[in-house]
């Protein structure tokens, strides 16, 4: 209840504050696309956001990018994958802006079922 009388933007900035339980950053110059679900489950930085994920209950994972056509792109196709691994794509949270150019990072962070 309390939640819901400070706001939305004080609700998210406190979710934000939530610990996190893995971190991955992807670089665009060394990200190839997975062939295939068994590929991208192998992808190191994948299976470690899968790996915290599944340890969690109502974990989310944030997929922060820079905004621009070509970020926006790539976070889409890495969160396509993450969603053919088994997270749904609700507890997928796309953050634009919130990168540099030509990274993605990529946090799971304990549940909240607020969104």
């Amino acid at each position: 209840m309390a939640l819901m009388r400070i706001g939305v933007p004080a609700t998210l900035l406190l979710l934000a504050a939530l610990p996190v339980r893995a971190e991955v950053t992807l670089e665009e110059d060394g990200w190839t696309a997975p062939e295939g679900p068994v590929a991208a489950a192998r992808h190191p930085a994948l299976n470690a956001v899968l790996s915290e994920y599944a340890a969690a209950s109502e974990a989310r994972v944030e997929l922060a990018h820079d905004g621009e056509s070509g970020g926006t792109t790539w976070a889409r196709e890495v969160r396509d994958w993450l969603v053919v691994l088994g997270i749904p794509g609700s507890r997928i949270w796309m953050e634009a802006d919130a990168a540099e150019g030509g990274t993605l990072r990529l946090a799971v962070r304990p549940g909240s079922s607020a969104q």
